[in-house]
Order: structure tokens, then sequence, then C-alpha cells
């Protein structure tokens, strides 16, 4: 992940698991950019029957809230990827549990969501 990250003195990362569909995103985190880095048990995001792939995304702060804004395929039935319509930009609100980031229930939100910072 980039940008803030909500553990005072952790250092956080990111990666990929696996290949355009299914992409996964894991994280890790260290107390030196060194490392050595801890992993997160789960990938933080998977496919959901709405979205597939979800990947390369950053941190953005708004206020005192963090966003993980990301990009997701939108998924055939089947669980297939509609590569027609393209990747798609998402944004989902991160709740910190113990130093480590989650994402709703670990998949792309599948509903519309008040624009961060909106009243």
């Amino acid at each position: 992940m980039y940008g803030r990250f909500n553990a005072p003195g952790m250092w956080p990362a990111t990666g990929s698991i696996g290949s355009t569909s299914p992409l996964y995103r894991g994280v890790a985190r260290a107390s030196t950019i060194l490392g050595p880095y801890e992993k997160h048990g789960d990938p933080i995001l998977v496919n959901n029957d709405r979205w597939v792939g979800p990947g390369h995304g950053s941190v953005v702060a708004v206020g005192s809230a963090d966003y993980f804004f990301y990009h997701a395929w939108k998924a055939l039935p089947g669980g297939g990827q509609d590569n027609a319509s393209g990747r798609q930009g998402l944004l989902d609100r991160i709740v910190w549990e113990n130093g480590w980031p989650r994402l709703g229930d670990g998949s792309p939100g599948r509903g519309l969501e008040p624009w961060p910072g909106a009243p």
C-alpha cells in the first residue's frame, strides 16, 4: 500500500498474488524499510461475483479516513473478466484492525458508496 499506513512505526508493502484473473492483493509490514516483512495470512482483496482481478492500488487519505483506490474488471457469468469494458477504478474504505488493513468483506464493494468527505 502506498501512502499513509495506519500502524505507527510500520512500513507497508502490497503485492499481487496470481496474474490477471484471478489477481488478489496481499499485504505485509515491517518495522524497518529493509525488513524483515511479516505477511498478513490471507489476501486482503479477492474476486467476488461482481468484480475480478482487483489490484494495483494506493492508499488515499481523506480527513481522518483511509481509502484504497484500485482497479478491477467487471465479472462475467462464470467468473471471467469483461475485457471489452476494461479495468474500472474502485474506491473502498480501509478499516484498520490491529495494524492490518481490512476492506469490507475482503472483496471489492458491490454497491455505490458516498464520495469520501461528502456530507
